[in-house]
């Protein structure tokens, strides 16, 4: 499967995927860890927005996982510095996060 170019994506997507990746990293085996596995594979174009039913649930399954791995892998040698407490805007979105409870 081909990915779209993430250098197309703007500081604050990709501020919020390294956000879902610390959260993932942190909390491998949650239910929210898969809810951002799947908005992982949604805002690279892995899969589409259909997936969602009305009840706002994912259908898909979770036959992604290695995708996610290798994109995590990837993205995180890509942007390390995303991974660090000093960037307000990670920090900001992280903080959002966890606001939300995911």
């Amino acid at each position: 499967m081909n990915f779209p170019d993430i250098r197309l994506l703007d500081q604050e997507d990709l501020v919020y995927i390294a956000a879902l990746i610390l959260h993932i990293k942190k909390n491998p085996n949650s239910k929210s860890s898969r809810f951002s596995k799947n908005l992982i594979l949604i805002t690279i174009g892995a899969v589409s927005i259909d997936c969602f039913e009305d009840s706002g649930k994912l259908t898909f399954s979770s036959g992604y996982d290695g995708l996610v791995e290798d994109f995590i892998e990837n993205f995180m040698e890509l942007y390390p510095h995303y991974f660090s407490n000093n960037n307000p805007v990670f920090s900001l979105v992280v903080c959002s996060i966890i606001d939300l409870g995911l």
